[in-house]
Order: structure tokens, then C-alpha cells, then sequence
């Protein structure tokens, strides 16, 4: 089990995820086994959360630690999480970190997640996620193509991708298997059979997957 105090600080600055204190004591009931219907739907949901290839992967993509991080591109959490998953990812080669973009935010949100999933089609969603949360203020549809083409993505391609069925389809999955899963807040992470909402520490992050190896 994951020691509770653990859970409080993020980074080790003390940064904390919105409705921290229900968080805490949801993923405290995780981690002793108090959830068995969050388990349940973790695993009838199984091969959505870990095995779609539309889905962009860091790390290693063939590692057999698959952590799958729910994300919305205006949330500051998520954007906090990026250096220390960055820092799993280069300190453990097993790791697959499955990413799942999610739309939550407001008209904003949308946008970002509409074009980053459209890059994806492109195989650049990578790329297209890191410039978008860099960014401080929303940036411009204008300002989110010229990034495409600096990537050598097809600008052309990707605005129309974005208006269509396809992409609208991938978001509302996303969205629907978030839903099915009770998360109702950005980040949030499948590890195993576990849950783990909210922005949490890398020594937190690594113990979790330790519990669930």
C-alpha cells in the first residue's frame, strides 16, 4: 500500500489537484482494495484503455507497463504532470504511456483536443501535445496549424481532419471510456487494476506501478 502522506505533495512543491481531499481518500480506498467495481470496470474496459493504435504512446511502445494517462490539454495539472512522466519514461524502458486526450475545459479545450487527435492521424499528436501545453494563453486555430506545418504535418489535412467524423468520433470515445470509468477530473492515470486521479509525485507514480507489477 501507497502511505497516504504520499499523496499530498506533487513534485515536492506542494502542488495540489482540484478536490484534493476527495481524491485522496478515493485513491486511498484503491489502494487497499476498496474499490472492486472501479477494478470491474478497469478490466471490462481493458482492451479500449490499453490496446487502441489510434492512441498516442511515449516512451516505449512495445514496454510491458502500460500506463494509460487521461489528459485535457488546458489543464494546469496535466501540464505539471508532463515533467515527471517525462522523467518515468526516461529512467524505465518498460514503460508504454498510452495517452488519452480529453476535452473538459470549455470551447478552448475542445479546440486543442480536436487538433492534437487530428495530428495523431498524422502520427504527430506527440509533438502537437507538447507545443499546445507549452503555450501559457490558449493559442489561435492560426497559431496551432503554422505548429503543424513547423512539424512537417499537413496543415491542409489536419484542419480538415479536425472538423470531421472521425476526430469528433475519437474525442467522444475518449470521452464516453472516461465517463465508464468515473473520471470526472484531469489527470487521471490507469495503472494495473488501480485508478489514480489528480496530479501525484514521481515516487508516488513509481510505487503505484511497483504495487501493481
Amino acid at each position: 500500500m501507497i502511505p497516504r502522506r504520499m499523496l499530498i505533495g506533487v513534485m515536492g512543491g506542494g502542488l495540489l489537484a482540484p478536490t484534493i481531499g476527495r481524491r485522496l481518500f478515493h485513491q486511498a480506498a484503491v489502494e487497499t482494495g476498496a474499490a472492486p467495481g472501479e477494478a470491474g470496470e478497469i478490466a471490462r474496459h481493458r482492451p479500449q484503455l490499453f490496446d487502441d493504435p489510434a492512441d498516442p504512446v511515449e516512451g516505449n511502445p512495445l514496454g510491458r507497463v502500460g500506463i494509460v494517462e487521461f489528459f485535457d490539454p488546458r489543464c494546469p495539472y496535466c501540464k505539471a504532470m508532463r515533467p515527471v512522466m517525462r522523467r518515468l519514461t526516461g529512467s524505465d524502458k518498460s514503460i508504454r504511456l498510452i495517452q488519452k486526450t480529453l476535452a473538459m475545459l470549455g470551447p478552448d479545450s475542445t479546440l486543442e483536443a480536436r487538433v492534437i487527435i487530428a495530428a495523431g492521424l498524422q502520427n504527430g499528436a506527440i509533438p502537437m501535445r507538447a507545443w499546445i501545453m507549452d503555450q501559457g494563453p490558449p493559442p489561435s486555430l492560426d497559431a496551432m496549424l503554422a505548429a503543424a506545418r513547423d512539424r512537417n504535418l499537413d496543415a491542409a489535412k489536419l484542419r480538415k481532419a479536425m472538423e470531421g467524423e472521425t476526430v469528433q468520433r475519437m474525442l467522444a470515445a475518449n470521452m464516453a471510456l472516461a465517463a465508464a470509468l468515473g473520471i470526472d477530473g484531469t489527470p487521471s492515470f490507469i495503472i494495473g487494476n488501480t485508478l489514480v486521479p489528480g496530479a501525484v509525485s514521481l515516487a508516488t507514480m513509481r510505487g503505484i506501478i511497483a504495487a501493481n507489477a
